[in-house]
């Protein structure tokens, strides 16, 4: 995946933001703006520009499995005959069909 030259580097705050989102993506802005020792208003800019420049991809909820009646847990590693992004595309969308697959990640 080539960088955008147009996006600013990260620099620690804005890492700050990335793990404490990670960790709590349902956190206030008011509590991620204490946690990175920002004001409020500044610390909503950096998140809305890491959105819009593509670091933050989703907001997600994880579910229980167990909850849901869904207790086994798999994981699975696959290999593809080719990594070109046609295949990956392909591979990606088809996962995205499987109800079942809750999370699916790249090395």
């Amino acid at each position: 995946m080539k960088r955008n030259r147009n996006k600013k580097p990260l620099d620690l705050i804005d890492r700050k933001i990335l793990a404490v989102l990670q960790l709590n993506a349902k956190i206030s802005n008011v509590d991620l703006a204490d946690r990175v020792h920002l004001s409020p208003t500044p610390c909503l800019e950096r998140v809305k520009r890491l959105e819009s420049e593509g670091y933050i991809r989703d907001y997600v909820t994880r579910l229980n499995p167990h909850l849901l009646d869904a207790g086994m847990l798999v994981y699975l590693e696959v290999t593809l005959t080719s990594t070109s992004s046609e295949v990956l595309e392909e591979f990606n969308r088809a996962v995205q069909t499987i109800p079942e697959i809750l999370e699916c990640r790249g090395l």
